[in-house]
């Protein structure tokens, strides 16, 4: 999030007597307490502006049409928020699923989610404009964070029929600066950030991270641990205002004894006394690494600005957890990927704005998962190259005195070829009056599918001066098809899903900037809704198609009560459903609020002292697919409280923040393996408990 400069900030001090007189030695603060003039000079007038780069051009978050929430990295840095389940916790619309084996976070967004162990994510998530696969799944070092709800097919394409969430991390400057901050928390937690900027003569400058983190699992196995690290470096040429280019360097390494889950009783319900699944932890352990090398060019070359945007990532994985009752061993010697974007966007502040480019995506996954319980042991091994090919184009005029309409389209074509040799041997016979097991010893099956879609999106939008404006329109987005293993010696496959959405919007300010309401409606036309299911007792995941509808909207307000004091309301609402079954759609809560407030207390020198709370309702749903209504699969509604204070030195260098996190030790669940029986109990994938900590910064 781009903040105000410093003196522009310190600019809008508390006058006297119309403006005209200087400021005092001493101000009175909004709650009757007296500031230090510095202090005072400091304090905010009206809400901060925000700067987004969503639709690939840098704009007021105020001014964009779309559903969009941001965060801002600074603030995130010192709440000690670099997991992704901490940082989309308190956006509107957003349920955290949990973390896949794989590696991969798994967040659904208006009750779509990315829990397709098969094909692509409903959710595209980005770091720095570039899909992110696997791995770096601690986030440091931001600028900040960008959740964008509804379809965003024509600007992301693939893989973001119900939205996208963006990571910008932050560039190199010509300014030497250095930053470093040491966590503390429960589980023993230690997790150390160090950040350093460097000028390389007045057209490079480099910008070196490391993040790592340690911690004992909440499991009484030890399970649910984190030991992980986490390194960036970015390199920037600019030799003018006209062009630059960075480069990146990430790598990303994860080691520990990995997740857990627990057996839930008999009803569903989690334990009252959590005790991990794993009745041993020899053997279990997480072995991941990540790699990933990008460009970012910008050529400003008078009408427009050229801009390139190109990765090559490579994630390895050796791990064995227990997962699902089952001892998971995968093994993933490679799973590669490049990207590649070509864009050009016109640079006019007025009259027509427009963007064209094209994007590649080439995708190599060669993996081998072996599964063992009481009843088989057998390998999965997955060999697949995807590709992607598109070209897209959107335009925004302005007409009349207010208005915009803005017209946009993406042709894609994606392909996959895989092969499915999966090789079963049963460990026990069959019982003597039971049905015989069936023989799944196969050979290897092929599949292969290609998919061609053209999304759109139509919009327009009416402005009411400087603080108000509301928008309209029509997009679309889809998910390619694929295909999955049957355990019968052959595949299923399943096509494209689609999301036909149409949303009404308004983003206004008010009081003199001190108070901001955004609000959007929405609803969806899904038609081949990628439905994934798992039948109790078996290895395979199948996709079930369902046409689907969702219908909703979200609320967020911020008001500056007084310079001191900042109050945050955000409401989601949603209904989903199946058009062609009564089954209830997953991670769909009908209703999810927030409540934030933080004071600020002025210190003697111009330091403060934030302290602050927040709590978050969300309403019952089902975590996972299932066609017999599975008890152990349906969460209650629960809240979710959290306490913070932060205290900052009058220059802005020191700073030292605690938190305490789900502070009434509220567990549930976030996703749920089915029993291997009929009646038999889930495997659940539980919340955090409690968590606390302390957050020591300094900048230099």
């Amino acid at each position: 999030m781009k903040k105000m400069p410093t003196h522009a900030r310190r600019g809008s001090l508390l006058m006297l007597a119309g403006g005209c007189a200087p400021v005092l030695a001493l101000a009175q603060g909004a709650s009757g307490a007296v500031m230090p003039a510095a202090a005072a000079a400091s304090a905010p007038a009206e809400l901060q502006q925000v700067v987004v780069t969503s639709e690939r051009r840098a704009q007021s978050l105020q001014k964009t049409a779309v559903s969009i929430s941001v965060l801002d990295g600074d603030e995130l840095q010192r709440e000690g928020k670099t997991a992704i389940a901490d940082i989309v916790q308190s956006v509107p619309g957003v349920v955290f699923q949990a973390i896949n084996p794989d590696g991969a976070p798994m967040i659904a967004i208006r009750g779509v989610g990315t829990d397709n162990p098969l094909g692509n994510a409903g959710v595209a998530l980005y770091v720095d404009g570039i899909a992110l696969r696997q791995g770096a799944l601690q986030f440091y070092d931001l600028e900040r964070v960008e959740v964008l709800r509804g379809p965003q097919g024509t600007l992301y394409g693939r893989g973001a029929p119900a939205g996208a969430v963006n990571f910008v991390t932050k560039d190199p400057t010509h300014q030497a600066a250095a930053e470093a901050q040491l966590e503390l928390g429960s589980h023993s937690l230690v997790r150390a950030t160090g950040v350093v900027n460097v000028p390389l003569g007045s057209d490079w400058a480099l910008r070196v991270g490391v993040n790592a983190i340690r911690r004992d699992g909440s499991f009484d196995n030890g399970l649910g641990d984190a030991d992980e690290r986490n390194a960036r470096l970015k390199l920037r040429w600019a030799p003018d205002r006209r062009l630059s280019l960075v480069l990146g360097y990430t790598n990303y390494r994860s080691r520990g004894l990995g997740g857990g889950q627990v057996n839930l009783d008999a009803d569903g319900s989690i334990p009252e006394h959590i005790v991990s699944n794993a009745a041993s932890v020899s053997g279990l352990g997480t072995h991941e690494d990540y790699e990933k090398f990008s460009a970012h060019l910008n050529w400003d070359f008078g009408p427009a600005t050229l801009s390139y945007v190109g990765s090559w990532g490579n994630f390895e994985q050796d791990t064995t957890r227990f997962f699902g009752g089952n001892t998971n061993h995968a093994v993933a010697p490679t799973d590669r990927s490049a990207t590649h974007e070509l864009r050009v966007a016109s640079n006019a502040r007025q009259g027509l704005a427009w963007i064209a480019g094209a994007y590649a995506q080439d995708t190599r996954l060669d993996g081998v998962t072996t599964v063992s319980n009481a009843m088989f042991t057998g390998d999965f091994a997955n060999h697949t190259r995807q590709t992607s090919r598109a070209v897209f184009a959107e335009a925004t005029l302005p007409f009349g005195d207010q208005w915009r309409a803005t017209l946009g389209a993406r042709h894609s074509r994606d392909t996959f070829d895989s092969n499915f040799p999966q090789t079963f041997t049963f460990l026990i016979p069959a019982a003597p009056e039971g049905p015989p097991f069936p023989d799944l010893n196969f050979a290897s099956v092929p599949a292969a599918g290609r998919f061609t879609r053209t999304d759109y999106k139509l919009r327009l939008e009416r402005a009411f001066g400087r603080d108000h404006m509301v928008y309209g329109g029509w997009s679309s987005g889809y998910r390619p098809g694929g295909a999955a293993g049957t355990g019968s010696g052959g595949t299923q496959d399943y096509g494209i899903e689609v999301n036909r959405a149409f949303e009404v919007g308004v983003k206004s300010r008010w009081l003199d900037g001190r108070a901001q309401l955004n609000a959007s409606l929405f609803r969806y036309a899904y038609s081949g809704f990628q439905q994934p299911f798992q039948a109790a007792g078996s290895p395979f995941v199948t996709i079930e198609s369902h046409p689907a509808r969702m219908s909703g909207g979200e609320l967020e307000a911020k008001w500056l009560v007084t310079p001191d004091d900042q109050l945050a309301l955000d409401l989601a609402l949603l209904d989903a459903s199946y058009r062609d079954s009564s089954l209830p759609v997953p991670h769909s809560p009908r209703v999810t609020a927030g409540l934030a407030y933080r004071h600020t207390f002025w210190l003697a020198g111009g330091a403060n002292l934030r302290v602050g709370g927040d709590v978050k309702h969300q309403s019952s749903q089902y975590t996972n697919y299932n066609t017999t209504l599975d008890p152990s699969m349906f969460q209650g509604a629960y809240a979710l409280v959290g306490l913070s204070a932060d205290w900052e030195s009058a220059d802005g260098r020191y700073s030292v923040s605690g938190y305490v996190r789900n502070a009434t030790d509220k567990r549930y669940k976030l996703t749920v393996n089915q029993g291997a029986g009929p009646g038999a109990p889930g495997i659940a994938t539980i919340s955090e408990p409690r968590t606390f900590g302390i957050v020591f910064g300094i900048k230099m």
